[in-house]
């Protein structure tokens, strides 16, 4: 059987190909710019800045690490904050003092009234000085100061001006206080083994810290100490000037051989109340005579000595028997309940 051949007309195959090519364009024929980088710099990658050695000074704002465990040298600082907006992360290392550094040098120095920086995660140790020096020389506002141990150095672990935030820190065997502050907000911070105050504080707000095995437990003037554990300080527990907020505390244990005082007030207009006072020696000693017009509410007060407290206070009590299940006598709702 024959195959049948079919032909097209050329003038058909000629259109065909007049279409089909006419369909596809060549495109733009000028040539591309020169080849760009694709890849991120190092800026991009690690935005910081390494610090490797000490002493190191940081004199432009910026985020600053360390890359190791770092020692300081004879008659320096270890690091020295000339700058503000600065963030300093230790990076989990620790910078370390050396005996040869000279009484006056500190771990880190916030050197002048710098604003906006944050010193955070790691340990600051062995320092003649400071552990952390935010304001000696000079008032740095806005800072915040979290996740540090400050250990044995020679006076303050921590030393903070005005408008600071200190949160996460322990301070522990430092020569004086553990935490000095003016203005500043202290949260969630511990205090042992201190040779002067745990916690030294005017005008700041203190809550949910432990000072323990201190001299004294906490020193506060014009401030708010509120939910603390405040135990086995060497003389007192709590001192307090004037204007304080001293509520819902434990003070159990502050004592000596010869004196250790729950709450000793030395100055005026103070409300503490709700607190817990154990076993400590007096519980409570206002008698001095600027300890007047002070509001002493609703405070429990066992197993202390005494208490001495001038008649110029509001101070209304209640003493339970010493035998099991006594009874209250006070209807006084702000009455403050003494159980030997």
């Amino acid at each position: 059987m024959k195959t049948q051949k079919h032909f097209l007309p050329v003038a058909m195959i000629a259109g065909l190909m007049f279409t089909t090519t006419a369909g596809f364009s060549q495109g733009l024929l000028t040539p591309p710019g020169a080849p760009a980088a694709t890849m991120k710099s190092l800026a991009q990658i690690e935005p910081r800045t390494p610090i490797s050695s000490a002493p190191f000074t940081i004199s432009s704002p910026g985020s600053y690490y360390l890359t190791t465990n770092l020692t300081g040298a004879a008659n320096q600082n270890g690091i020295s904050i000339s700058s503000g907006d600065v963030t300093l992360d230790l990076n989990g290392f620790t910078l370390s003092g050396v005996a040869s550094a000279g009484p006056y040098y500190s771990g880190i120095l916030i050197a002048n009234t710098y604003t906006n920086i944050v010193v955070r995660n790691g340990t600051v140790t062995g320092w003649t000085n400071f552990g952390v020096d935010g304001y000696t020389r000079g008032f740095p506002r806005n800072v915040i100061y979290e996740h540090l141990t400050l250990s044995a150095n020679g006076y303050v672990g921590l030393d903070a001006e005005a408008t600071s935030i200190i949160r996460d820190c322990l301070s522990q065997n430092n020569g004086s206080e553990g935490f000095f502050s003016v203005g500043s907000l202290i949260t969630d911070c511990i205090a042992r083994d201190n040779g002067s105050y745990g916690f030294d504080i005017t005008d700041s707000s203190m809550r949910s810290c432990v000072s323990h095995f201190n001299w004294t437990g906490v020193s506060a003037d014009h401030s708010t100490v509120a939910d603390c554990d405040i135990m086995n300080n060497s003389t007192n527990g709590l001192t307090v000037g004037s204007a304080c907020h001293i509520i819902n505390n434990r003070i159990a244990d502050n004592k000596n051989t010869f004196y250790g005082n729950g709450i000793t007030i030395n100055g005026s207009r103070n409300y503490i109340g709700n607190n817990a006072i154990l076993n400590n020696n007096f519980a409570l000693v206002g008698s001095g005579s600027a300890a007047t017009n002070n509001f002493v509410v609703q405070n429990k007060f066992i197993g202390n000595s005494g208490s001495v407290i001038s008649g110029n206070n509001i101070f209304p009590i209640t003493e339970l028997p010493a035998s099991a299940g006594g009874s209250f006598t006070n209807a006084n709702a702000w009455v403050n309940v003494f159980f030997p």
